[in-house]
Formats: structure tokens, C-alpha cells, sequence
């Protein structure tokens, strides 16, 4: 018992330290002061939402298969009025130094079509930059981002009003920033707003924001800093008195500058019981895209039963040469 109120001890003087060092970040410029907004409502606005989804059908040492699914939704005064989504599989391999994935397309639904053409070379990232054992992994992701940033901008082609992603308007790869900077100069023509919202960053820390920005009650946003490399605004916002916490939204400087009624807009969009505080329109993608377990189960089983069966039976046995350790937590459950 000793030793464990030492470790208690040891664990919240390491805790005080990382809440009170400064978390530098060459990529934000925060303020050292800054002021807080109150939101109000808004009766009339258009707005766009885009999120992905992705789920492994088959994950071997050697390759990862997945279903990806991207949907996006425009929504005028929290009613939606177009849609669309776009889904495809994806193989993510290793190719000497590289990471890549090739991309095949399976439908495409909705109003407008918004899948884009993904190649091998537009996936492409260094072993290396990605790193550990779960690089794999994270270069799967890649193909999903850029559909997503695609259908994004494809929906800046067809509608009007303020335009949402999920997370920040950061690039992975350099077809992603492409797709960004083709997204910024559309605002910039169109007098548009582009955004990013985030349920979770790790800008949102005592070691990056001061304390009482992030413990602040209330209905509130405020313009926090800058990210020069990516040319916008970061604001922390909390839209709900019983918000689980506060986000983030990083605004692009390109386009219309009508801060204030996008988060307005925003603000109004925030009123789902489910999640106080966070953008209806964002849950509804996110709902919509997600992909669960029995439908890509449904895949999987369709996939093997077209293969030849030596090499099903091939991808099988790869599979279950990395699920020992799965096995043994299961067993560990019991």
C-alpha cells in the first residue's frame, strides 16, 4: 500500500508538470491574451458537413484491406437538404521505404456526385515520418482524408454558406494540403467560409492554453491564436452550458470574413440533446458514415467467398498468425 501512495505521490507532481510547462508549437501562435464572445442565435444559414469512416476488413503483416465510407450534408436552418457519399476499398501496403495505397470505388450516392480519383502516388508517405509499429495503420488513414477534403471541396463547387470539417485543416500528406489550398482558393472566389472543428486536440492542454480558457463556464468563443502555416484563425469555443468540454475550430483567412455569424451559425447547430455543444450537422455525418462491425463482417465475407479459395484460405492464415494476442485477452476476460 505503501509503494502505491508513492506512485499516487510521484504520478500528481508529473501531472503538475506538464500543466504548468509551456507546450511549445511551431505551428501555433497563441495569444497571450484574448477575448471572449457571446454567441447568439441564428434563424437563417446554409452549412456544409463532412466526415469519413473506415473499418479493416482484412489486417495482415503485409497489407491492410478496408471499407471507407465518406458522407457529407448541407443543412439549412437544421434541416438538411442535399447529401451525398461515396464508398470504396482501400490496400494499404509497404513498398521498400514507402507506405502507399491503391483505391477502388464501390458507389457513389446522394445529390451530387463527390468522390474523387485517388492514386498510389497521392497516398504515398515514408515509412519513417509515419514511425513504431502501427505505421501501417496510420498511412490507411490517408486515402479516407483525401476523400474526405475531396468531397469537401466538390460541395464548395455546387453550394453556398459555411463549410465543415471534421478536425482541423491539417494536411497528412502533400495531395491533402493540395486539396486544402484548392479549398481556400474556391472560398476566396466565392466569398465562402471554411472551417475545422475538433473534439479533440492537443492544443486543448494547460501546457498549450491557460487554464482558466479551458475551465471557463458558460456559452462562449474566442479567437485564441493563429496558425501562420496554414494561413487562419483558432478558436476555443463551448456552446453549451453542459458541454462535456470545450472545442476547437481552426477558420480558414481565405473567403468571407463574417466571423461572428459562423459561429452564429454554429452556435444554433449546437442544441443536440446527445452531445450538448457540439455541431448537430457533425453528429449526423459522423452517424452516417461510420461503418460497424456486422456490415464490414458482410464484406469481408463477400470478398473471400470471390477470391480463389487457396488464396482465401492464404489471407485467412495471415490474419490469424497476428490475432494470437487477441485470443489471449479474450482468454483473460473470461
Amino acid at each position: 500500500m505503501d509503494a502505491f501512495s508513492s506512485t499516487i505521490e510521484q504520478f500528481q507532481q508529473e501531472l503538475k508538470k506538464i500543466n504548468t510547462s509551456s507546450q511549445s508549437n511551431a505551428n501555433y501562435h497563441i495569444y497571450d491574451q484574448c477575448n471572449f464572445e457571446e454567441p447568439t442565435r441564428s434563424e437563417k444559414y446554409l452549412m456544409t458537413f463532412c466526415d469519413g469512416g473506415n473499418f479493416p476488413l482484412f489486417l495482415t503483416h503485409y497489407y491492410l484491406v478496408q471499407l471507407n465510407r465518406v458522407f457529407i450534408s448541407s443543412w439549412s436552418s437544421r434541416k438538411r437538404i442535399l447529401h451525398a457519399s461515396f464508398d470504396f476499398f482501400s490496400m494499404t501496403r509497404q513498398n521498400g521505404e514507402f507506405l502507399s495505397s491503391v483505391v477502388w470505388p464501390i458507389t457513389q450516392k446522394g445529390d451530387f456526385p463527390c468522390g474523387i480519383d485517388i492514386s498510389d502516388n497521392d497516398t504515398k508517405v515514408r515509412y519513417r515520418e509515419l514511425g513504431g509499429f502501427d505505421a501501417q495503420i496510420r498511412a490507411s488513414q490517408i486515402p479516407r482524408r483525401l476523400a474526405e477534403r475531396g468531397a469537401l471541396l466538390k460541395a464548395m463547387e455546387k453550394t453556398e454558406g459555411y463549410f465543415i470539417a471534421d478536425g482541423l485543416l491539417q494536411a497528412e500528406v502533400n495531395s491533402e494540403q493540395r486539396l486544402l489550398q484548392a479549398a481556400s482558393k474556391l472560398a476566396d472566389e466565392k466569398g465562402l467560409m471554411l472551417a475545422g472543428f475538433a473534439k479533440t486536440a492537443g492544443l486543448l492542454d494547460p501546457g498549450v492554453l491557460p487554464r482558466p480558457i479551458i475551465s471557463k463556464k458558460g456559452e462562449w468563443y474566442a479567437r485564441v491564436g493563429e496558425i501562420p502555416s496554414r494561413e487562419s484563425y483558432l478558436y476555443v469555443v463551448k456552446f453549451h452550458r453542459k458541454a462535456i468540454a470545450p472545442y476547437a475550430v481552426e477558420v480558414s483567412k481565405h473567403g468571407k470574413e463574417d466571423y461572428q455569424s459562423l459561429f452564429s451559425a454554429l452556435f444554433s447547430e449546437s442544441l443536440d440533446p446527445h452531445l450538448p455543444g457540439y455541431p448537430h450537422g457533425l453528429i449526423d455525418v459522423d452517424r452516417r458514415a461510420r461503418i460497424g462491425h456486422r456490415e464490414a463482417e458482410r464484406f469481408k465475407n463477400y470478398f473471400l467467398s470471390r477470391l480463389p479459395r487457396e488464396v482465401s484460405q492464404e489471407i485467412i492464415r495471415q490474419e490469424r498468425a497476428i490475432s494470437t494476442h487477441d485470443i489471449l485477452n479474450a482468454i483473460s476476460a473470461l
